[in-house]
């Protein structure tokens, strides 16, 4: 299995992981995860669901994308940012 990182955005980041098997073919499927309010890999106590789903469907040749919400990573940045926008207006 393969997991590369990657980052979108400018002002607030958006963090995403690509999980493919090492070796296959140059097209796959691939399915987006997306969650509700934690990481990327959706992680409560010790059970990370979205990064052994990941890995499981690797397994199967199909390519997963997971990533932290915005709120997850710049939530507080992103209040402030609004508070100082509407303060201006």
């Amino acid at each position: 299995m393969n997991e590369e990182k990657d980052v979108i955005g400018t002002e607030f980041l958006l963090k995403g992981l690509l999980t493919i098997l090492k070796s296959g073919t140059a097209s796959f499927p691939a399915v987006v995860l997306v969650h509700g309010a934690l990481d990327l890999d959706e992680k409560i106590g010790n059970i990370r669901f979205f990064k052994d789903f990941a890995e499981g469907l690797a397994d199967y040749g199909i390519a997963t994308i997971r990533y932290d919400m915005h709120t997850y990573t710049s939530g507080k940045q992103m209040v402030k940012t609004d508070d100082s926008k509407r303060r201006n207006d």
